[in-house]
């Protein structure tokens, strides 16, 4: 192979440079990138070699079989290429937990979509990719808002802080319980003032509903509360949160309890802006699925019959 020499200290210094900018990781499609310019000569001399993947398998014999320069380096699926073998799954799954640790332990939809870019995804499917791979590591991360994601390792939640939030879950569900004659907390009813009296969190991170599902869902069996969804999407707001040992086992069952609460009669009827406002009054309103996918929620709950095109409801 004509100029190999030359190509592999063009591709040595490319991979030590993108270690340094990237925390030990880079791609075959990054790689390129970088070296395409300077080995223009190397590919018209050879007439081959011309190719993300022609690079990734010279790269991988001059520091696998070569140990060029006494290195070896990780190189995993025609894609990613490692300056040492990671603590994490080597495929974009553990990309995510790699880019968050970077980024101060914040794992950001924007921030995921242009890494995986530099990695060599593009258009629509890095959006399918980013979702599939959050999905694989869903466990190590908690749900910060829609757009955003907390690396739970190297937080010190303690055992006092578990405590200190059922209190305060236990606190929260005495007053709901007073005030409203519900046996469950309707995520729409808690304010800025309940999240305020929480302990803080590691970070000085800020709650939110979706942070505050992601704790109760990791020390459920502690706080013995769990969270009720409204629906099987991931990354959305649940319905309400429950104490163990409750009747209300989806959200059919919380609206059902919610609508027993505040009306004594052995009949109700609402017509579908009334039963809206009804859930909006409640906490319960189901904002992500809204529209024509509501009455879905009741279909299999026999206290519920939709009646008129569904433009009535009768509990």
């Amino acid at each position: 192979i004509y100029g190999f020499d030359e190509a592999a200290e063009v591709i040595a210094d490319a991979l030590e440079a993108l270690f340094a900018v990237n925390g030990g990781y880079t791609s075959a499609h990054e790689l390129y990138q970088t070296v395409q310019v300077k080995l223009d000569d190397f590919f018209y001399d050879n007439d081959a070699f011309e190719s993300e993947r022609q690079v990734f398998d010279i790269a991988a014999y001059i520091f696998g079989k070569m140990r060029y320069r006494g290195k070896t380096y990780v190189f995993r699926g025609n894609i990613h290429i490692w300056r040492e073998q990671p603590d994490y799954p080597m495929a974009d799954a553990g990309l995510l937990i790699h880019w968050a640790r970077l980024n101060g332990g914040i794992l950001t939809r924007q921030l995921g979509y242009d890494n995986l870019e530099r990695r060599g995804a593009m258009g629509p499917g890095k959006t399918a990719i980013f979702t599939l791979a959050l999905d694989k590591v869903k466990d190590k991360f908690w749900v910060l808002s829609s757009e955003e994601f907390l690396l739970k390792e190297g937080l010190d939640v303690s055992v006092e802080f578990v405590s200190d939030l059922k209190r305060n879950l236990d606190k929260l569900l005495a007053i709901v319980e007073s005030e409203d004659g519900y046996s469950f907390i309707p995520m729409g009813l808690i304010g800025e003032d309940f999240f305020m009296g929480l302990p803080p969190l590691p970070g000085g991170r800020p709650w939110s509903i979706l942070l505050l599902q992601s704790v109760i869902g990791d020390h459920t069996e502690t706080l013995h509360y769990k969270t009720i969804a409204r629906s099987s999407f991931s990354g959305q707001a649940h319905a309400a949160i429950v104490p163990f040992g409750s009747e209300c086992q989806d959200y059919s069952d919380l609206v059902y309890a919610a609508i027993k609460a505040r009306n004594n009669k052995p009949q109700i009827s609402f017509g579908r802006s009334q039963f809206i406002d009804f859930l909006k009054a409640s906490g319960l309103y189901p904002e992500d699925m809204a529209g024509s996918s509501l009455e879905n929620s009741f279909k299999n709950n026999i206290h519920f019959k939709w009646l008129d095109r569904n433009s009535l409801v009768v509990v």
